[in-house]
């Protein structure tokens, strides 16, 4: 299915959905609707507002080395399913031979990723890359779409955005970069 069907596919789900709230709210029964969605029915989580950091230990340089690599995810969101408002992730990895001068396209192999919201509920993602596109200033476009594998959501389309900053290759040079930070958005829809 390609991509345009696929949003309009979720689009529309996503109408029916609010269309269901709404006539639940009118009936005095807004409340059983919140709890259908924390239990393991549909939900519609966007967060639109969201960053993503990630930081190197040790700094990464022109000398390749082993390197451990933690990535923490801030999320700000809506939901009128499952009363989520935010959500974070956070995940450790180490890398064989890491540094500044094999980063020119970033590796992004499959993952999972497990959300905390707001709420205490949790969503493991299991995600694989869609499209890794180079945007202005040699930063990276990464698009990430998987399944939510356990928790809200379960069996859920996850699609996750996130841009990667261009390396600083004068700190490359000299003391290396700790960390890199740019936006992120994260979507979980009913398929």
């Amino acid at each position: 299915m390609d991509a345009n069907r696929s949003r309009t596919r979720r689009w529309a789900l996503k109408q029916g959905a609010v269309g269901g709230v709404l006539a639940l709210a009118c009936g005095g029964l807004f409340a059983g609707a919140s709890e259908a969605g924390a239990t393991g029915g549909p939900v519609d989580i966007d967060c639109l507002v969201g960053s993503q950091t990630t930081s190197y230990a040790p700094a990464k340089t022109n000398t390749p080395r082993p390197t451990t690599i933690t990535t923490d995810e801030h999320f700000t969101c809506t939901s009128l399913l499952s009363g989520i408002s935010s959500g974070t992730s956070h995940r450790v990895s180490n890398q064989e031979v890491g540094g500044c001068l094999l980063s020119g396209r970033p590796p992004f192999d499959p993952q999972t990723v497990k959300y905390t919201w707001n709420t205490g509920q949790t969503s493991t993602v299991t995600y694989t890359v869609d499209a890794v596109e180079t945007a202005a200033g040699g930063t990276f476009v990464v698009t990430k779409t998987g399944t939510v594998t356990a928790g809200l959501g379960s069996g859920q389309l996850a699609t996750e955005v996130v841009v990667v900053p261009a390396l600083d290759l004068t700190a490359c040079l000299t003391t290396g970069i700790t960390s890199q930070t740019g936006p992120a958005t994260l979507e979980i829809a009913p398929v």
